[in-house]
């Protein structure tokens, strides 16, 4: 049962990063061609903010997994 949650957990988390690196992705991307006149250069950055984006809401959904199978095995 605890393994399910985490995984629940995770695959849920992995969804919203999904979107929420899009949208990083687009905000990141937007600022930096402001700043830059060459485009290759706003995107790459723009790019590796959408990945840092996922990684942070995957690590924080299967940090919240564990802290959930925690309280629920404790009750």
């Amino acid at each position: 049962m605890n393994i399910r949650i985490i995984e629940l957990v995770a695959i849920l988390g992995a969804f919203f990063g999904f979107f929420g690196s899009i949208m990083a992705f687009i905000i990141a991307y937007d600022e930096y061609t402001r700043h830059f006149r060459d485009k290759s250069k706003p995107f790459w950055m723009a790019l590796e903010m959408a990945v840092l984006a996922f990684l942070v809401f995957v690590a924080i959904s299967i940090i919240v997994g564990f802290v959930l199978t925690r309280t629920l095995a404790s009750q």
